[in-house]
């Protein structure tokens, strides 16, 4: 198989939208890491990380890898928390503005994928 016909098979469901969404993705992950990389060289005093000894890499790695894992633990917990508000106003009938309870429906979508709460 060709590098062509590798992507003219991943073709078949991808549509603008997909590409609008990995366009948007490329410009975030290249705009954020710039701006991390930067104040990271910055903080640590002009540190070159390709003359960085590979055990220390490592480690570095390590202790990003478990920052990531707590923040990702806490966003969840606090998605949790959005959830259970969402479907509180998503099925409160004495909401007295429709709109309110729409909003709610939308932002328990939007986190659950699910169109209404289970009452």
């Amino acid at each position: 198989m060709t590098l062509e016909q590798g992507v003219e098979k991943t073709q078949k469901y991808f549509t603008k939208k997909h590409e609008l969404h990995l366009t948007t993705l490329q410009v975030a992950a290249v705009e954020s890491m710039e701006k991390k990389y930067k104040r990271g060289v910055e903080e640590h005093g002009g540190t070159k990380l390709w003359e960085m000894p590979t055990a220390r890499l490592v480690e570095n790695a390590i202790e990003e890898a478990t920052d990531q894992l707590a923040y990702l633990l806490t966003l969840r917990q606090q998605m949790h928390i959005v959830m259970e508000l969402a479907r509180d106003g998503c099925t409160d009938e004495t909401l007295t503005n429709p709109r309110a309870r729409e909003c709610c429906n939308l932002i328990y979508t939007t986190l659950t994928g699910q169109s209404k709460p289970p009452l």
